[in-house]
C-alpha cells in the first residue's frame, strides 16, 4: 500500500537522502522531465507522489533557498 498524504514527499525526501543509489537515480533525470520521472521513482519505492506533487516541492524549495540569500 503507498503511503500518501501531507508527509509523503517529506518521507520520501528522507528515504532518497539516506540513500545514495536513489540520490545517483535522482541526479540522472532529465530536468524537462524531471518531476514526471521522480514521481515515477516514489511510486516504485511505495509513496504516492505526482508530477503536480514534486514540482510543488521543487518549488517550495526554490522559494526557501531565495528566502535565505535575500
Amino acid at each position: 500500500m503507498p503511503r500518501v498524504g501531507s508527509d509523503a514527499m517529506a518521507g520520501f525526501r528522507a528515504q532518497v537522502l539516506g540513500d545514495e543509489r536513489l540520490q545517483q537515480e535522482l541526479l540522472a533525470l532529465d530536468p524537462v522531465t524531471f518531476a514526471e520521472s521522480a514521481s515515477a521513482v516514489a511510486v516504485r519505492e511505495g509513496w504516492s507522489l505526482t508530477p503536480a506533487d514534486v514540482e510543488a516541492a521543487v518549488g517550495q524549495a526554490r522559494r526557501e533557498w531565495f528566502e535565505r540569500w535575500v
